[in-house]
């Protein structure tokens, strides 16, 4: 897959979630510019543990004080992507599995970010 950049019809109207979605971006980039050593994508998830916790309590949060329809499935697909996250890790654990991972990872972290951006992320974009 290609290097992920920031585009500016990803905007959802808020630049301190921008900002956050473009630390993401940042993250993703750890993995698939350089193609991540196996060694180091251990520090990659702990990166993404620690923004999805993060990130997503303030989205959250924000989303609930301006009454944003949809705001449960909206909490489900941060719920799926930790669950997914959390699977990782305990796959990672795994020597043979860490070269694997390392793509899988970029592919499904680019996917997942333009897709929960650009369509999840949106449903609130000027209400926030």
């Amino acid at each position: 897959m290609s290097m992920l950049e920031w585009q500016d019809s990803w905007s959802v109207g808020n630049s301190s979630l921008d900002d956050d979605h473009k630390r993401l971006i940042g993250i993703i980039q750890k993995v698939g510019g350089r193609r991540t050593l196996s060694k180091d994508l251990g520090r990659v998830i702990s990166e993404l543990e620690d923004y999805a916790k993060y990130h997503f309590a303030r989205e959250e949060k924000l989303m609930e004080e301006a009454d944003i329809p949809g705001l449960q499935e909206h909490k489900d697909s941060h719920q799926a992507f930790v669950e997914w996250l959390d699977n990782i890790r305990q796959t990672f654990k795994s020597q043979q599995a860490r070269r694997l991972l390392t793509d899988q990872v970029d592919d499904y972290l680019q996917d997942w970010l333009k897709n929960h951006i650009l369509t999840t992320d949106m449903s609130y974009k000027g209400l926030i």
